[in-house]
């Protein structure tokens, strides 16, 4: 019989996460996460974790939808609605599929709720380390996020797509201010003086996107090829220990 008391342990490729944050990948309950974000307690209701496992993985690659209505149709939606978002129009969407790589940062001028339907690892940079438009991939950090924890990243945090702990793929839901990461009204490049440079990062609304220059992001997508450095990889994190 198997002892219900045994703590589960945290794996990623086959790899255990230490719980004391000692290892390249650190658990979000780590003080070194404190600095991107925190953990919102009680925020992944039932109704809604049921909702977004019934969406089907994709074929391939990562897909993201910003506002899904049988995610905002649920009790546990209103009720973060009231909780967390203070009243405020929220939209609740979910990003899924597969992903080992950072790829790009993106950042917002609000913070991010991400609700974690799978256990799921988190490549997160310091908007406050971009300097000239650039950042270095090395200082990126990498964070385990359990299965039914919630976070809630700080606006100064740079994020991108989840990546997997296992082949089988990974699926979080993404609560923002609604119209977040709606097309932009005008992506134009500003007349030299007319804006401040952080204006060729915007990608969407409310949403600022520097692209690895070795990615789809920046060759097909548009992206500003600004990451130096590596494309990091979920393999580099579980190789440095």
């Amino acid at each position: 019989m198997v002892d219900s008391m045994v703590e589960k342990k945290w794996i990623v490729y086959g790899k255990e996460v230490a719980k004391d944050g000692s290892g390249a990948i650190k658990p979000v309950m780590s003080k070194a996460f404190g600095r991107y974000g925190r953990i919102v307690t009680h925020a992944l209701g039932e109704d809604l974790r049921q909702a977004a496992e019934a969406v089907s993985m994709p074929q391939a690659g990562t897909q993201y939808e910003r506002s899904i209505p049988a995610l905002e149709q649920t009790e546990g939606y209103d009720r973060l609605i009231r909780t967390y978002a203070g009243g405020q129009p929220f939209q609740a969407g979910l990003v899924w599929g597969y992903n080992t790589r950072l790829n790009a940062l993106e950042y917002h001028r609000a913070s991010e709720l991400i609700l974690a339907v799978t256990d799921l690892v988190l490549l997160l940079g310091d908007r406050r380390d971009l300097a000239d438009l650039t950042y270095d991939s090395a200082l990126i950090e990498a964070f385990f996020v359990p299965a039914g924890e919630s976070v809630e990243l700080y606006a100064t945090t740079m994020h991108y797509a989840p990546c997997q702990t296992s082949d089988a793929g990974y699926k979080a839901i993404i609560m923002l201010p609604r119209e977040t990461n709606a097309p932009p009204e005008d992506r134009q490049s500003a007349q030299p003086g007319a804006a401040d440079a952080e204006h060729r990062l915007y990608f969407a609304r409310d949403k600022w996107l520097i692209a690895h220059p070795d990615t789809n992001e920046a060759r097909r997508g548009g992206a500003y090829a600004g990451i130096i450095g590596r494309n990091p990889d979920l393999q580099d994190f579980l190789t440095a220990d």
